[in-house]
């Protein structure tokens, strides 16, 4: 929730936290962000669709989390994300 007085943020690291996918709904009220790094989260597929809108993301850091494949149909889904 400390999320929300950020409006401006554009990088943020969430990495080796607890987060899960329904901490995410916090993330997506960054409309700012370019940079999300959540490797090391609790992370799914499932979550995925809740950082649908993030249209300024260009690098997603997924690593070691639970997520098997980004949907394409994402509008953040680009090759930069990782």
């Amino acid at each position: 929730r400390w999320l929300l007085g950020l409006p401006r943020l554009e990088t943020l690291s969430l990495a080796e936290t607890d987060l899960t996918d329904a901490g995410l709904i916090h993330v997506t009220r960054l409309k700012r962000l370019h940079t999300l790094i959540l490797m090391g989260t609790k992370i799914t597929d499932s979550g995925l669709p809740r950082l649908d809108g993030l249209q300024q993301l260009e690098s997603l850091d997924l690593a070691a989390t639970e997520v098997v494949m980004v949907q394409p149909e994402l509008e953040f889904a680009s090759p930069e994300l990782t």
